[in-house]
C-alpha cells in the first residue's frame, strides 16, 4: 500500500489566474544551451562556431565523467560558442532549421534491455543530466546504483503546467521510462504525485 506524505513547510505565492489548459505550437529560432543549468557538469565543448548539428546530437560533455553528454534539442547551425571571464564557457548558441531533422537512436525494447544497456542508452541519447542525485542536486554519477529512483509527476511553481494535462496522452511512454529507469536501481521508482488530485491523476494507474 502506498503512503500518502504530507508536507506542511512552503508558501503559497497569492498570484491571481491559472495557467490556461491550452497548448501552442511554439517554434524558436535560436536557442542557447547554458552549461550552468547543469548543476556539477565541467563542461567540454564538442562543437565550434559554424557546425552542424541535429536534435540530439551532443555539444556538450562533462570533463569528470566523458560519458555524459549535453544534446542540442534541435537542427540547425551553431552560431556563436559564449564565454566570460577567464574564458569561461557560458553558452552555446544554436541558430534553428526551420524543418527539424532528428538523430536516429532507434526504438529498443525495454522489456528485454540489461541495465547496462539501458544506462548507455541514457547517456548516448543526453538524457542522463535530466537524473538529479540528492542530497546535492547534481548530476547523478552514473557509476553509482542509486537507492531509489524518485520521479515527480506535479509542479506547484506558480502558474506551471500541469503535468496531466501536458503528458497524460503520453502514458504509454512514460510507462516504458519507468520500466527503463527501475532496471538501474533494485529500490524501485516512485512517482510522486499532487495529493489534491490523487484520485483523478493519470498517473495513479502508474
Amino acid at each position: 500500500m502506498s503512503n500518502s506524505i504530507h508536507l506542511k513547510r512552503g508558501l503559497d505565492i497569492p498570484i491571481s489566474g491559472i495557467a490556461s489548459l491550452k497548448a501552442s505550437p511554439v517554434a524558436a529560432d535560436v536557442i542557447a544551451i547554458k552549461p550552468t543549468d547543469f548543476k556539477g557538469l565541467l563542461p567540454r565543448l564538442l562543437v565550434k562556431e559554424g557546425d552542424r548539428v541535429l536534435a540530439g546530437s551532443p555539444v556538450l560533455a562533462d570533463k569528470n565523467c566523458p560519458d555524459i553528454l549535453v544534446c542540442s534539442p534541435v537542427s540547425g547551425t551553431v552560431q556563436a560558442v559564449v564565454r566570460g571571464e577567464k574564458r569561461k564557457l557560458l553558452a552555446v548558441v544554436v541558430k534553428a532549421d526551420e524543418q527539424r531533422e532528428y538523430v536516429d537512436f532507434g526504438v529498443k525494447n525495454v522489456e528485454t534491455l540489461s541495465t547496462d544497456e539501458v544506462r548507455e542508452a541514457i547517456l548516448a541519447s543526453g538524457l542522463w543530466p535530466s537524473l538529479i542525485q540528492r542530497p546535492y542536486g547534481i548530476i547523478a554519477n552514473p557509476s553509482l546504483k542509486p537507492k531509489a529512483i524518485f520521479m515527480s509527476a506535479f509542479n506547484t511553481a506558480p502558474l506551471a503546467a500541469d503535468t496531466d494535462f501536458v503528458l497524460g496522452s503520453e502514458m504509454s511512454a512514460i510507462q516504458a521510462g519507468l520500466i527503463a529507469l527501475g532496471k538501474l536501481t533494485e529500490g524501485g521508482v516512485h512517482v510522486c504525485i499532487d495529493g489534491d488530485k490523487a484520485a483523478s491523476t493519470p498517473f495513479q494507474t502508474r
